[in-house]
């Protein structure tokens, strides 16, 4: 059986990529492993490398002897230029044993200023702002289906 370590035990991360490999049955990966495993960026960082970091030092610290891919998820709150306003997004790092390191990213959509930035929050506006058709899990599993997608096509990328 192959799996995955996802460098996060947080299960809704979990649920996100198990939702995701729905989609790439073509890697074979049947088991996705929670790894407690350190970002090295603040909790929500707010600079599109600091979120590109995240989810690669996730993934990087993920990937252990017997893993077949190493996963990575960071949200990030970015700052749109000119407007004060912030934009939320997710991204994904998928590495494997070549240190290859591949990328997707979820949509984003703009954070009101005034509200605090928690799980329970940010559930609440995902759902809002996609009229109840996504969840915090259905989000997060696109950022991770580009990531699984760019993988599967990796001679595009050499």
């Amino acid at each position: 059986m192959r799996h995955a370590s996802l460098g996060s035990l947080k299960e809704a991360k979990r649920q996100a990529v198990l939702l995701a490999l729905e989609s790439h049955t073509a890697l074979g990966i049947t088991e996705v492993v929670a790894r407690d495993v350190p970002s090295e960026v603040s909790e929500h960082p707010v600079f599109i490398e600091d979120i590109y970091t995240g989810a690669r030092n996730r993934a990087r610290y993920a990937l252990v002897e017997g893993s077949d891919l190493g996963v990575g998820l960071q949200t990030g709150c970015l700052s749109i230029p000119c407007t004060g306003l912030m934009l939320i997004m997710n991204v994904c790092a998928v590495l494997a044993g070549d240190n290859r390191v591949l990328y997707g990213t979820s949509p984003g959509f703009m954070y009101p200023p005034s509200a605090s930035l928690t799980s329970e929050m940010l559930e609440k506006f995902i759902g809002i702002y996609s009229g109840g058709t996504q969840t915090y899990i259905s989000w997060a599993a696109e950022a991770v289906s580009m990531a699984l997608g760019a993988f599967e096509f990796g001679q595009l990328y050499r």
